[in-house]
């Protein structure tokens, strides 16, 4: 399957995952197996529009590796994995659309028009489909279109401040424990949104005024890989990139396109631009982050 059919297909699926009315979501009202769960009905369109399931285990280590650079993940291209990290971690689907490209996929449902994340919190580059009951459609962004890197960074700091206070209060209360009762505290981390100002409503996932610009934010995920005249694993790369905020404005398309070195030998020849370093930095940020990250 090369990478202009998986791209059509994946396109066909985003507009179809657009049409879709409410679906409840399976870990929050319980269902076990009836199609009215919304990820059942993701898992419909994706087999409707060619993709394949394969029954695979990862662990969340290894799954944040290959988010970035998927040339050593196993999962097939052209085929998906419904909880490949387990039930309670994310992402709810990875999907392999070639060689080079991997997507996390998180279904989330409400009887309202605002998800909950929970201690998941948001996750940049994974792509999300929300189903809201009270107007019954669908919508998709990136989490990068939801919480920018300024007000992550606040959150992360916050985290790793109340796990320090935590650690004294617990180390305090076992001190304390006459009553032999084990007292402990744990606060869960948990994204909450709140608010409007004069134009819009900052909990209606529908009807905000961003809503268009993020479900063509995904749909549009893929035109500068297939249509730019690059090799696609550079242009992978450049869009892997472009995920974790590193600067490709220096890059030369002319000279990307001429080469026929591969990745390797196309960095190498651009020791001032060394685009796999500066990957290989933001994942190490990426990853020392995610220590703190909810």
């Amino acid at each position: 399957m090369t990478l202009i059919n998986t791209k059509l297909l994946w396109i066909n699926c985003l507009k179809d995952f657009l049409t879709m009315p409410y679906f409840k979501n399976y870990h929050v009202d319980g269902l076990a197996s009836s199609f009215d769960i919304h990820e059942k009905a993701i898992e419909h369109k994706l087999f409707e529009n060619g993709f394949k399931k394969e029954h695979v285990s990862y662990n969340k280590q290894s799954v944040k590796k290959w988010l970035i650079d998927p040339r050593n993940c196993s999962l097939s291209i052209g085929c998906f994995a419904y909880q490949p990290c387990g039930t309670q971690n994310k992402p709810d689907f990875l999907i392999r659309v070639s060689e080079y490209i991997l997507l996390a996929l998180e279904a989330k449902s409400s009887r309202g028009t605002v998800p909950m994340y929970n201690s998941g919190g948001i996750i940049p580059d994974y792509i999300y489909i929300f189903s809201s009951e009270y107007c019954n459609k669908t919508t998709l962004y990136f989490g990068r279109d939801i919480i920018n890197k300024e007000q992550q960074n606040i959150i992360n700091k916050l985290i790793k401040d109340q796990k320090k206070l935590e650690i004294e209060a617990n180390k305090k209360l076992k001190e304390l424990n006459s009553l032999s009762r084990g007292v402990g505290y744990y606060t869960p981390p948990t994204i909450t949104q709140t608010g409007s100002s004069r134009y819009m409503n900052y909990m209606n996932y529908i009807n905000h005024i961003n809503r268009d610009r993020c479900d063509e934010s995904v749909l549009t995920y893929f035109e500068n890989l297939v249509n730019r005249n690059i090799p696609k694993e550079i242009a992978a790369l450049i869009a892997r990139a472009n995920f974790l905020s590193v600067d490709t404005s220096e890059i030369s398309i002319e000279d990307v396109s001429k080469t026929s070195l591969g990745i390797d030998g196309w960095a190498n020849q651009h020791p001032d631009f060394n685009i796999l370093q500066h990957l290989e930095n933001s994942e190490n940020t990426l990853e020392s982050n995610s220590e703190n990250t909810i």
